[in-house]
């Protein structure tokens, strides 16, 4: 059964929920993300799934000579081959979203007389909320 479980693992790129309405397709829902919780926390299932991403080649070790090739790229001769290996390695270092905070509000001493000069109308200047009277 863990080897089942695994290969439906892999097959849905770790979907749990997914891989547990393909072995049981009767599940509701909220079925398939319990009994597909149980199943990727389970030893045996990871065990499985150890072995099949070994088999693959996609075990820790083959990751790590996949980096260093990376790595090779990057710091070797070939213009192509460094921008490929720079684009690939900075994922791991810079987010793909800007984080942008939102602005703060600044007050400004003696603006309200200079807009009431340009406009012509008078501006109350500060209040509670910018530490005024």
């Amino acid at each position: 059964m863990a080897k089942l479980a695994a290969r439906a693992l892999v097959k849905h790129g770790f979907n749990a929920t997914r891989a547990a309405k393909e072995l049981r397709p009767h599940l509701t829902e909220q079925s398939a993300r319990k009994t597909g919780s149980r199943m990727i926390s389970t030893p045996a299932v990871l065990a499985e799934v150890e072995r099949l991403m070994e088999d693959k080649g996609l075990g820790e070790r083959n990751s790590k000579e996949f980096i260093d090739r990376l790595w090779d790229w990057f710091l070797g001769e070939d213009k192509a081959l460094k921008q490929t290996a720079a684009r690939i390695l900075g994922r791991g270092y810079v987010q793909e979203r800007l984080e942008v905070s939102p602005p703060q509000v600044i007050f400004v001493e003696g603006l309200a007389d200079i807009v009431g000069g340009i406009t012509g109308e008078p501006i109350e200047e500060g209040g509670e909320e910018h530490g005024g009277a």
